[in-house]
């Protein structure tokens, strides 16, 4: 090969490669989610579907209903029979709260009365619900700023007040942590949240609907495709 040919190669080579370095990806457009603590296992699946729509740059926040503002976020997750802001509001799901005790808790079932009256004070110890329960009753609560505990407050406690020994966590993590540590502990978490560290129990007069609470997704207007796609994405994945 002449040295004139080899030089006339290699000047396309080079040439071909500055066009491929010049051509640039196109921005991914930000999507900015403020979400609950209540639903923070919602996350994993918020990310795997960031990762299926790469032209989105997800980022996740977590805040209390009070504290969530449109002005500051693209979407609002909330887990609330109303939404906390004005605006573009789809139903994702459904959640569940649980109530729990610690796994050798020897009580099987409860009655709504039973409950409200362990949180608001009349009942203070487990021998007071079963032959063989031991010990005084401690009950967690949350932030009334917290999901669970506005739908605890409304559906469980009405007008009740709250038992001043009633100790409080900020999130579910903890109050499995404190279930988990202590025999003698009253809680309650969103369904998804439970583990063998924790034992659910029956309120028996009470449906499954009256603790169960919408799943909602708040924007300020109609979600255009990228967006529409990620929430779709984890509805799907979301579904028990």
């Amino acid at each position: 090969m002449s040295r004139f040919l080899f030089g006339l190669i290699l000047i396309a080579s080079l040439a071909g490669c500055q066009n491929q370095t010049a051509t640039t990806l196109p921005t991914p457009t930000p999507l900015t989610v403020e979400i609950t603590p209540a639903l923070h296992w919602l996350k994993p699946m918020m990310a795997e579907c960031a990762v299926e729509i790469p032209a989105l740059a997800l980022t996740v926040r977590s805040k209390v209903q009070t504290n969530q503002s449109l002005d500051d976020a693209d979407i609002l997750f909330q887990w609330s029979e109303t939404a906390s802001e004005q605006g573009y509001i789809l139903k994702l799901g459904e959640e569940l709260l649980a109530i729990v005790v610690h796994p050798e808790n020897p009580v099987e079932e409860m009655d709504k009365a039973q409950l409200t009256a362990i949180y608001s004070g009349t009942i203070t110890s487990w021998s007071e619900l079963s032959d063989s329960g031991v010990g005084i009753i401690q009950p967690w609560v949350y932030p009334s700023s917290e999901d669970s505990q506005i739908l605890f407050g409304s559906q469980v406690l009405a007008n009740e007040e709250i038992v001043t020994t009633a100790l409080l966590a900020p999130d579910p993590d903890t109050m499995l942590d404190a279930i988990r540590e202590d025999p003698q502990a009253i809680g309650f978490i969103p369904a998804r949240w439970l583990d063998s560290s924790a034992k659910s129990i029956p309120v028996i007069d009470y449906a499954n609907s009256d603790l169960t609470a919408p799943i909602l997704a708040v924007t300020g207007e109609e979600p255009g495709s990228l967006t529409r796609e990620w929430l779709l994405c984890v509805q799907e994945n979301m579904q028990p």
